[in-house]
């Protein structure tokens, strides 16, 4: 236990029924008080009794409440109130049977120290998890406050702390952890009943008492819902729509009735709830994810990467309740890569999806984007014509001279790196541009047609059938005219031919303006915002030149 003189600290908790959590909870607070307090409010199975046996927990029977006391008239404020009254310590810790808690740093006990007087509430972390171990919820919550007669809870089942506004800071010095997930579904289903329960007898009253009391229709049409009692939570959530001023939790409402009415298929109604609360929370990203699956529900599939987009462009933010993280990682992503999937925009698709394998996800879903790429990826092959080495051996015995007027292009890429002694030519064809290189240069051709290698061959030039064959890291200049856009990974292309240009070097790129009449091998066309993107993974992008009916870009490459 800690023994400090100043800054002491008391974690309580009113309990029943709690033998399960009771060994983990106290070995669990014993690292941040000097003093841990206890009421039992009428268990049944042990834990006063286990508490009792314990070194350093003070433990009690509460004087209000029994084991015989109807969930009607049980009062979590006052259960809490009587717990408070008994703590000694300057400081106070709420932390429940089922949570955990932890200090940042040892150091945590200065930062109290040095608080100033009118300072009377600390906003801690408090993380919520899913069953598999991941972060489902997190806010700041009202969880270390100052030992004062005047600081008490209110509210007899969503209580919260009295204390004023102005004497709040937020700091992450301790942070609590509910393991409500690791309960049985047994006891899971118990407290549901006795919420319900408890709910009706508490806020039915309260709202019959004062009907425009908007946080008893709140937490009774969340309490409805969170037992998946849709039918009776909808009509109290639009009620408090009616008289709800406060914004951030008329935004909450909203989207929790309109999640009511996707769940019972009534999309329209869930779209038009979204459009009601929508301007009241613009930064919150949970309305647009809501907006995108009714879309995408309805098969409308351009509406739902509408939507499903703005969502991805939402950052993460705690400084309110009910935010699901979900929202502000893969989520969004995952159901906008299968929107551009069924679409038919396969690159899109994949791009989205290989921004969910950049983030911090679990192994089943890495392991079900992967398998989704390989999906997007097969489709793009099946949709477009991907000419085989055979097909381009073919074109270039043929036509041999075909496409030699691409010579002022090609000029112009290589103007991209003035004094170069080493070009790579990617996607060479016959060498055209064997002709317009200084005389001296170092060149190597690349192509997968033996034909056409074989004219680079006979003008002078070296060859390779496969970058994997080409050293890297040392050339001047490497150019990719009109190649990536028959390419289905553009991006593993890119990075590939990057990675043979020395630091400094120029990668140069050009790619149709639009579509041509040999669109149909092209697995994409490019906007500029899409091409440009690509090319700043790899370096300083700079369009040269919109040279009819090409678009030129030179990348400097930087390690």
């Amino acid at each position: 236990m800690a023994d400090l003189p100043s800054a002491t600290v008391t974690v309580y908790a009113p309990m029943k029924n709690e033998i399960g959590n009771v060994e983990e909870w106290v070995e669990s607070v014993r690292t941040v008080a000097d003093e841990i307090v206890v009421v039992d409010t009428g268990s049944t199975d042990g834990t006063y009794e286990k508490l009792q046996e314990m070194d350093g927990v003070k433990v009690y029977r509460s004087e209000i409440f029994t084991k015989d006391t109807p969930l009607g008239k049980f009062r979590f404020d006052e259960a809490r109130n009587e717990a408070l009254a008994k703590c000694k310590s300057e400081w106070i810790i709420a932390v429940d049977a089922d949570e955990r808690v932890s200090a940042k740093s040892p150091s945590w006990r200065e930062w109290l120290v040095r608080m100033p007087d009118t300072c009377e509430l600390v906003l801690c972390p408090v993380i919520f998890l899913r069953d598999n171990g991941t972060v489902s919820m997190k806010f700041f919550g009202e969880r270390l406050f100052r030992n004062k007669p005047s600081i008490r809870y209110v509210g007899a089942m969503h209580n919260y702390v009295n204390a004023g506004k102005k004497g709040r800071v937020k700091s992450d010095f301790i942070t609590v952890t509910s393991c409500r997930n690791k309960r049985s579904r047994e006891s899971r289903l118990e407290r549901c009943k006795q919420r319900i329960a408890m709910a009706e007898e508490f806020f039915i009253p309260a709202i019959e008492k004062n009907p425009k009391d908007t946080r008893s229709m709140f937490y009774l049409a969340k309490t409805y819902k969170e037992d998946r009692q849709y039918d009776k939570a909808i009509p109290w959530y639009e009620r408090y729509l009616e008289h709800a001023r406060w914004k951030p939790e008329r935004y909450q409402a909203g989207l929790e009735l309109a999640a009511c009415y996707y769940r019972k298929k009534h999309y329209s109604k869930a779209e038009d709830t979204m459009g009601r609360v929508l301007p009241d929370n613009i930064r919150r990203a949970e309305g647009y994810v809501l907006l995108g699956k009714c879309a995408y529900v309805r098969k409308n599939y351009e509406d739902a990467a509408y939507w499903f987009e703005i969502a991805t462009q939402k950052t993460l933010f705690e400084d309110q309740f009910f935010l699901e993280r979900s929202a502000y990682a893969e989520a969004p992503w995952d159901s906008l890569s299968m929107s551009y999937y069924r679409l038919k925009k396969y690159d899109k698709a994949i791009a989205a999806a290989e921004s969910i394998l950049a983030m911090d996800v679990n192994d089943n879903t890495r392991k079900r984007v992967t398998q989704n790429i390989a999906l997007f990826k097969k489709a793009m092959e099946e949709q477009y014509t991907i000419y085989e080495a055979e097909d381009y051996d073919e074109f270039w015995a043929k036509a041999p001279n075909a496409r030699r007027g691409d010579k002022e292009r090609l000029k112009k890429m290589l103007d991209c790196c003035p004094g170069y002694k080493r070009v790579l030519d990617i996607g060479c064809g016959p060498g055209w541009t064997l002709d317009v290189v200084e005389e001296g240069t170092e060149y190597c051709g690349v192509d997968i047609s033996i034909v056409a290698l074989d004219f680079v061959k006979k003008n002078g030039g070296d060859v390779a059938s496969n970058l994997d064959h080409v050293r890297a890291g040392y050339w001047d200049v490497c150019i990719l005219g009109e190649v990536i856009e028959h390419i289905v990974d553009d991006v593993d292309m890119l990075r590939s031919a990057a990675s043979k240009v020395k630091d400094g070097g120029v990668m140069v790129v050009s790619v149709p303006g639009y579509k041509t009449m040999y669109s149909e091998s092209h697995v994409r066309d490019y906007t500029h915002e899409e091409i440009s993107g690509k090319l700043k993974l790899f370096g300083d992008v700079k369009l040269v030149e919109v040279m009819h009916p090409w678009v030129i870009y030179s990348v400097m490459i930087r390690r």
